[in-house]
């Protein structure tokens, strides 16, 4: 069990050199994005060290129930992927701190997705060769059991965490993202006032309309307990699953992980385009009048 305790000790000890990276950056800049920075810092690391403490043991004890080697090295298999997961984030963290711009952070968090998803992928891919299950199994559960572990360091079941964060979380993660494009609409024909500027901002109010009315759709659908959400969900899945002629896990990921990130990454990249136009200028003739690129 002495391996056991350093993949933890290293874990554990991981987010130090994170956290005094960003902290000497905030002190030293005082802006907006280092604080933000040193403050995703802070709470991962936090997170990390309550699920060191719950998910370690969580991991093991199916195992080291018995004092049998197989067992032991089971448990070390999955507690060093564990840990190594926790540490490759860290890194990755250290590496923001130590580079990232303000105009990095789009990036940073798409990074940051995509490292988590990679992550899941790689203990569903571990796990399935362990265990023998499919990879698809082993993905679903891995997913399972993140929302499974931030429930439990939150004070959440299982069922509600996944109401809060599936349906609530990402909902209005979606929701914002449509407000903001609505609203870059607006702004950019608060500047340029032209007709194409005020099509577009109609659209943006339309959609942003749009975006909210189904929010509260949403919300109005499942404004019940929230056990009792969560099998209304899982009943509305299994049926779409059905209608569809494919499995329970693979609406899931169309619908919470596809569909989300279509949705949010999206209207991120529209929005970029519309802030762009707002700082793209250019000059006519010898006047000073500034013009948007995408209004030659």
């Amino acid at each position: 069990m002495n391996n056991l305790g350093i993949f933890i000790l290293i874990a554990g000890l991981s987010p130090i050199p994170t956290l005094y990276v960003a902290m000497r950056r905030m002190l030293k800049k005082k802006t907006v994005f280092s604080i933000l920075l040193f403050a995703i810092c802070a709470i991962t690391s936090v997170l990390e060290w309550m699920a060191l403490a719950f998910g370690s043991i969580s991991l093991s004890l199916p195992y080291i129930v018995d004092d049998v080697a197989k067992n032991l090295d089971m448990a070390l298999l999955l507690n060093g992927l564990y840990c190594a997961a926790i540490v490759s984030v860290n890194v990755f963290l250290l590496l923001v701190a130590l580079f990232a711009k303000r105009d990095n952070m789009r990036t940073f968090t798409v990074c940051m997705l995509f490292l988590f998803v990679i992550a899941l992928l790689v203990i569903a891919i571990i796990g399935s060769a362990v265990t023998g299950r499919s990879i698809d199994e082993c993905f679903f559960g891995a997913c399972c059991g993140w929302l499974y572990v931030i429930g439990l360091i939150l004070g959440f079941t299982y069922k509600e965490i996944c109401v809060i964060v599936n349906i609530y979380l990402e909902a209005g993660i979606c929701l914002l993202s449509i407000l903001w494009v609505a609203w870059l609409t607006v702004k950019r024909y608060t500047r340029f006032r032209t007709v194409g500027s005020g099509v577009l901002m109609v659209a943006g109010i339309l959609y942003g309309l749009a975006g909210l009315a189904t929010f509260i759709l949403i919300c109005n659908h499942y404004a019940m307990p929230m056990n009792d959400a969560f099998d209304l969900c899982y009943r509305e899945l299994v049926q779409l699953a059905k209608d569809y002629h494919t499995t329970y896990n693979n609406v899931n990921y169309a619908i919470f992980i596809m569909l989300f990130l279509v949705c949010t990454l999206g209207n991120l990249m529209v929005a970029k385009v519309i802030s762009n136009t707002l700082t793209s200028t250019c000059r006519v003739g010898n006047s000073d009048e500034l013009l948007s690129v995408c209004e030659k």
